[in-house]
């Protein structure tokens, strides 16, 4: 029997309530060292 990978089921965006996420905003470092307000190292996950 050859390997068969899982089938991918792609998430659906609306069902998480994601549709009026705001989209992606750059900061400006100010200072090294300090991360921009509202910054946090999940920011970019859901």
């Amino acid at each position: 029997m050859a390997f068969q990978p899982p089938v991918y089921h792609h998430p659906d965006f609306s069902a998480l309530g994601l549709d009026d996420a705001p989209n992606v905003r750059w900061g400006t470092v100010e200072q090294n060292g300090v991360i921009p307000e509202g910054f946090h190292s999940t920011s970019m996950y859901p």
